[in-house]
């Protein structure tokens, strides 16, 4: 996805017009809508106390997109879950022109099913480019097997007189 696309999906979520049950993705039928998934906290953990922003903000509580290469990431309050949940795979539809049954030359459409379900589904925990974030304690932390790939790439760096261009690269990122 592009940059074009995470901004239709906040415009589109912000539109009082949008009503996500009539105008949906083709695919909306396939893709489960429990605002939880298996990485979700339990309901007794505690909501962490945010801190005061640096910057002030306009309060706005819509469903809000940005992407990093091909990965999208999204944030919406459960009341809004109906919205966040549709509007990626809606804008992925429009972009991607729903097929005709005439069309000439069938296409596969945009969205992948399999991997949306595997990584888009809303969770409050949730690994982005090897973080895990949680959204409920305000916390961003290497998951136990990146931290202990890093150390150990890390102490080599330290005591190796000479490492290889591989190692530095994949300790850069």
């Amino acid at each position: 996805m592009s940059e074009i696309a995470t901004d239709l999906a906040d415009d589109l979520a912000r539109r009082p017009d949008w009503t996500p049950s009539i105008h949906h993705s083709e695919h909306q039928h396939l893709l489960r809508q429990a605002h939880d998934c298996d990485h979700s906290l339990e309901p007794t953990t505690p909501f962490s106390r945010a801190l005061l922003l640096g910057v002030p903000m306009t309060a706005d509580d819509d469903p809000k997109y940005d992407c990093y290469i091909d990965d999208v990431f999204g944030s919406y309050l459960a009341e809004h879950a109906a919205r966040g949940e549709a509007v990626v795979p809606l804008v992925l539809s429009l972009f991607g022109r729903p097929n005709d049954t005439q069309e000439s030359l069938p296409r596969d459409p945009l969205l992948s099913v399999k991997k949306f379900l595997a990584e888009a589904r809303s969770s409050e925990l949730k690994l982005v480019l090897r973080w895990l974030i949680n959204t409920r304690r305000f916390l961003i932390s290497l998951p136990l097997d990146e931290f202990t790939a890093w150390t150990i790439s890390l102490k080599t760096l330290a005591t190796e007189p000479r490492v290889s261009h591989e190692l530095l690269r994949t300790t850069l990122g």
